[in-house]
């Protein structure tokens, strides 16, 4: 089950019960499942075969009760493929068959990574149960702003710039996403390295806030992966520091989660019972994918996931 590596990663958990892991391995993007943690991950199976050769970006999500499929939960997986075309598949659960979807709107630049999240609650009339937000970087003349791909739990996606007039991004940058009810925040590396966070207020506003920066670009890795969660109502940006550790911030203070970062590899966080979990590429055994759990204020390695 080796990864490419420079495999991206998307995990994710279906109601804190079952865990999915996406990966890549050669053109192939797979999936590997454990459930409910008591056993190692199955064989990883074959989800996507038109997968870049260095790497496809890719993101997914899980929706609980999903209005396009009759209320029924489903696994997204959405990526963009060898010809630079941003690819969504679905599978709707307990079943086995995965599904193209129409083509989502928009082209990303040859560069852009891709982040997804979902909301399992009511955030308004705009935002019922289940609806989804896709984010990846577009290029309008010399600028590359970020692209917000919407879907309110039916029917297609629809497209939003975030604020297309500036030019946001470090070509190549990673991108993370959290979606609570109180807001949407965005997070992506700027050309001076800087971590910075976009806000956008789910009943204040309907512009995006610049936050500024959270991480100094002297204290970062750059194309720094990125992943972002939010647990008891925490956000945790993790990423790579200058050193190559990978670190996370939660609540103004930092802490080391793991002591090396591979590569050019992804990492990706999720909410997990009473933890969060982050997956990333291990240095040792080679081609193996490992994860660390952050409860009671403290990481901890948990070695191989996938090995």
């Amino acid at each position: 089950m080796s990864s490419l590596d420079s495999t991206d990663l998307a995990g994710i958990s279906t109601n804190d019960q079952d865990i999915y892991l996406f990966y890549q391995r050669s053109g192939n993007i797979v999936e590997a499942f454990t459930e409910q943690e008591s056993s190692p991950p199955t064989e990883s199976v074959n989800v996507a075969s038109d997968a870049q050769n260095n790497g496809s970006p890719l993101t997914a999500y899980y929706v609980k009760e999903d209005q396009d499929h009759d209320k029924k939960s489903t696994i997204h997986l959405i990526y963009i493929n060898k010809d630079r075309t941003l690819v969504e598949k679905v599978r709707v659960l307990p079943g086995e068959d995965w599904q193209d979807a129409p083509k989502p709107p928009g082209e990303a630049v040859d560069q852009s990574r891709i982040c997804s999240d979902v909301s399992q609650i009511d955030r308004g009339p705009d935002s019922p149960p289940g609806s989804q937000w896709v984010y990846f970087t577009s290029q309008e003349g010399n600028k590359l702003p970020l692209t917000e791909l919407r879907r309110n739990n039916k029917g297609n996606f629809h497209i939003e710039r975030v604020l297309p007039e500036k030019s946001l991004s470090l070509p190549g940058t990673h991108l993370a996403c959290v979606v609570t009810r109180e807001r949407v925040d965005v997070y992506h590396q700027d050309h001076d390295k800087n971590i910075k966070l976009w806000r956008h207020e789910t009943q204040k506003s309907s512009s995006w806030e610049d936050m500024g920066t959270v991480v100094e670009g002297r204290k970062v890795m750059v194309n720094t992966p990125l992943a972002a969660v939010n647990k008891d109502g925490m956000n945790h940006l993790i990423y790579a520091d200058n050193q190559m550790k990978i670190m996370d911030m939660v609540e103004g203070k930092t802490i080391q989660v793991a002591s090396r970062i591979y590569g050019n590899a992804g990492i990706n966080a999720i909410p997990y019972k009473d933890r969060v979990v982050l997956f990333y590429k291990l240095i040792d055994p080679v081609g193996a994918i490992g994860t660390a759990s952050y409860r009671d204020g403290k990481w901890k390695e948990e070695g191989p996931f996938i090995k």
